[in-house]
């Protein structure tokens, strides 16, 4: 059995090429994953519909992470184990807030994403992640006894959302912010991130800490990749996530994730040691 029994990725920017397609080699990397033992997550901002999307029949996966840890679902069937909204009056004032900025608003409840408006960043969004979008008043929506939100998102640009970043962090302490892309902020339930649902997911599985993986590219992955024993940036990451991780591997353009099962987890690499300290440079394709 391999060292490393379990490996979560991120899809955009990481598993996933610009093209948001998984290659050919990294879905046979992914399977020999699975047939060497070793449970393969999914863990994706996205909602659970859009992640289930992408896998589509995939035989490798032993679980998902959705919304940025606000949901944890079992594959193959999609039977929610665990969900952290955010709750409904926190849901209201923000939204309130957020409509003073301008920038456009998404928000997920049910699984489902609501919109009020669908303009330009809609349509980019939903045509990226495969969503069809209901539309709502949110005043409306908020306040008919609708489920708590799973998550909030906007869409705006990426030097607003900087700033709005830090403000939000001190004005929401009772919620997590987060940037998931430079033009997306994602607001889920405080204690709610990636890292936390894997740390959850890995006990159900009875994986220990140090023998699991993380790989990811931009904050919302930060979590997960330092609670991974081996917590793996692709080469297209941001700075941040960079000087945070034990291994930079090649861009998710140039297959990161399937270097590094080959490598890290299933290859030579693997055989080496039995841990990420065997790790002393950052390397490239």
């Amino acid at each position: 059995m391999p060292f490393y029994q379990l490996v979560a990725m991120d899809l955009d920017g990481t598993l996933l090429s610009r093209d948001t397609i998984i290659t050919s080699r990294t879905q046979k990397a992914l399977q020999d994953c699975a047939d060497a033992g070793i449970k393969v997550i999914f863990a994706s901002g996205r909602m659970l519909s859009s992640i289930m999307r992408v896998a589509g029949n995939a035989s490798y996966l032993a679980g998902v992470i959705a919304y940025n840890g606000a949901l944890i679902a079992e594959w193959p069937s999609g039977r929610i184990v665990r969900e952290r909204p955010i709750p409904n009056a926190t849901a209201r004032r923000l939204v309130a807030d957020l409509k003073k900025s301008g920038v456009h608003i998404n928000i997920y409840i049910n699984d489902t994403l609501y919109l009020e408006e669908f303009n330009e960043a809609a349509r980019n969004y939903c045509r990226n992640t495969v969503v069809e979008p209901s539309f709502a008043k949110f005043d409306e929506l908020l306040h008919r006894g609708e489920p708590n939100p799973t998550k909030i998102l906007i869409i705006g640009l990426p030097e607003v959302l900087d700033v709005m970043t830090e403000e939000y962090r001190d004005r929401y302490p009772e919620l997590h912010v987060t940037k998931s892309r430079p033009y997306f902020l994602e607001f889920t339930a405080s204690g709610v991130n990636k890292g936390v649902a894997l740390e959850e997911l890995a006990r159900k599985l009875g994986v220990p800490r140090e023998r699991t993986v993380a790989i990811g590219d931009a904050p919302n992955d930060l979590d997960m990749i330092k609670y991974a024993g081996l917590g793996v940036a692709v080469g297209n990451s941001f700075d941040q996530v960079k000087v945070e991780a034990d291994l930079v591997a090649p861009s998710n353009d140039e297959e990161g994730v399937a270097w590094v099962i080959e490598r890290y987890i299933l290859g030579d690499a693997a055989r080496l040691g039995t841990g990420p300290d065997r790790i002393t440079s950052v390397s490239g394709a």
